[in-house]
């Protein structure tokens, strides 16, 4: 469990780190969020509505402009970098799907199955045996 443990924490910490904020060519706002984001992206008390505040945004076109440079809303960034990160954890870890959507700042399994099915039109325990599988035949 404990090399589990270990592999998660690796994964979060890859996952943010994947977050670029250095780039050039994004105004300093949106560098912000990025920042914001990636410091907070797995807590599970992430709101937009907190990050506004946090960061003194008055633009009420901040999620505009974050979509400009990212191709998301800040909203739906933080949900694509979760389960992106999900998907990894599911499939290197024997952590179960409720470990795992608690890790990564769903507020509840079902919330995380729900957003999981939605994004990717199946559940995650359906996706871990399609991967599982998947894996096995490759290797054949």
């Amino acid at each position: 469990m404990h090399s589990s443990f270990k592999s998660v924490q690796e994964i979060l910490e890859k996952t943010k780190n994947e977050i670029v904020v250095n780039g050039s060519d994004l105004p300093q706002d949106v560098k912000d969020m990025l920042c914001y984001i990636r410091k907070n992206l797995f807590n599970d008390s992430l709101t937009i509505s907190e990050m506004r505040n946090d960061l003194r945004i008055l633009n009420k076109n901040y999620a505009a402009r974050f979509k400009l440079y990212t191709g998301y809303n800040p909203k739906i960034y933080i949900i694509v970098k979760r389960l992106e990160t999900a998907k990894k954890i599911l499939t290197k870890t024997e952590l179960s799907i409720t470990q795992v959507s608690i890790a990564l700042g769903f507020l509840s399994h079902s919330s995380f199955s729900k957003i999981f099915i939605k994004s990717f039109g199946i559940s995650p325990s359906k996706w871990i045996d399609e991967e599982l599988n998947s894996d096995k035949n490759s290797q054949k």
